[in-house]
């Protein structure tokens, strides 16, 4: 089911983009190439079919729903960014024909640039969505019922058949009862969880929300017209770049000799959301950021599949002095992944 926002009058052009999730879902299959996406973000693509095919594995998205959200952001008159919610499965098919789905609930972004007629997609990435999977969760709970039900049901027959109890309607409210505590054990460790991951993940989200604002002041002074949602759309499409690039001497925004070759067995990326400061430097015109990238992602190594959550050191560098690309000249200086 896809549900799309309504738009101003007097910008009909962003109404392109409400297909664009769709479109990318179709690509993996189809071949047809989403519209309006510019060389940057068709280069990343076309390097993650080339990896998947490197690998001998098909992609494919089956996802149930798409909302379409467009935004501008700091001022950025000319600057689009774009947000498509998106649940449900990713599914990757080996040669030998196994398949291996996913379940997944994401946010598709991107940042779309005013090229004189028409807006054009020049970073586009997942993102992990924040909230709750209902089909993950609605499916657990079936389970829990249903086991608890099953014990409950076995426990009265046990009782009929062994210890010759006359009490027959057990059958029916042992279940039950089964049923119930079994959710219940299942809501407090499922509660535990939660508050365990919100105490370990506090510091991790204060320092990420302190993050836009260090970067901002430093690169404000620098630039005027820096937007902190444009830069992280850039430090994650390079990102992309880095990690999915064939042979990493053809790119030209990494500067060290050869890259980890853990990072050729990722087949699919998600932003988890998270960026975090840890320097700033200016060496002449150049300006220099250290920044830790959290990332979810997928490998396939062996005909075996598997998430990580990862966790990216990156430098970057960007020449000031530098005015024919602004907000583009961004390159890695160093990379590696803890």
């Amino acid at each position: 089911m896809t549900e799309k926002k309504q738009f101003n009058n007097k910008e009909p052009k962003k109404q392109s983009f409400a297909g664009l999730a769709e479109e990318l879902f179709r690509w993996y299959g189809e071949e047809t190439f989403p519209a309006n996406v510019s060389g940057d973000a068709a280069y990343i693509l076309q390097a993650q079919r080339q990896r998947l095919r490197k690998k001998g594995l098909e992609m494919e998205y089956a996802m149930t729903s798409q909302d379409f959200f467009d935004e501008k952001k700091n001022g950025k008159v000319n600057m689009l960014f774009l947000r498509w919610k998106c649940e449900g499965d990713i599914i990757f098919t080996m040669d030998t024909g196994k398949k291996k789905k996913l379940s997944r609930s994401l946010r598709l972004c991107g940042a779309a640039d005013w090229l004189g007629r028409r807006y054009m997609v020049e970073q586009l990435y997942w993102k992990t969505e924040q909230g709750t999977n209902r089909k993950k969760i609605l499916r657990r709970v079936a389970w829990c019922f249903g086991i608890g039900a099953v014990i409950g049901f076995l426990v009265a027959l046990y009782q009929i058949l062994i210890q010759d109890s006359m009490v027959y309607a057990n059958l029916l409210i042992n279940p039950v009862i089964g049923a119930l505590f079994s959710y219940a054990a299942y809501a407090l460790v499922q509660l535990g969880k939660l508050l365990v991951k919100s105490i370990r993940m506090m510091p991790l989200i204060r320092r990420n929300n302190q993050t836009a604002m260090e970067i901002a002041s430093i690169m404000q002074l620098l630039n005027q017209d820096f937007s902190f949602p444009l830069f992280e759309a850039q430090m994650v499409d390079l990102l992309q770049k880095v990690i999915y690039t064939g042979d990493i001497s053809e790119l030209s925004q990494y500067e060290p000799e050869a890259r980890e070759r853990c990072l050729e067995d990722i087949v699919h990326c998600v932003y988890d959301g998270n960026m975090i400061y840890r320097g700033y430097r200016k060496e002449g015109e150049k300006c220099i950021l250290h920044i830790d990238i959290y990332m979810n992602d997928i490998y396939e190594k062996n005909a075996r599949i598997r998430s990580r959550r990862d966790l990216f050191h990156m430098t970057v560098c960007r020449d000031l002095g530098n005015h024919k690309e602004k907000g583009k000249n961004w390159s890695v200086q160093a990379m590696w992944r803890q």
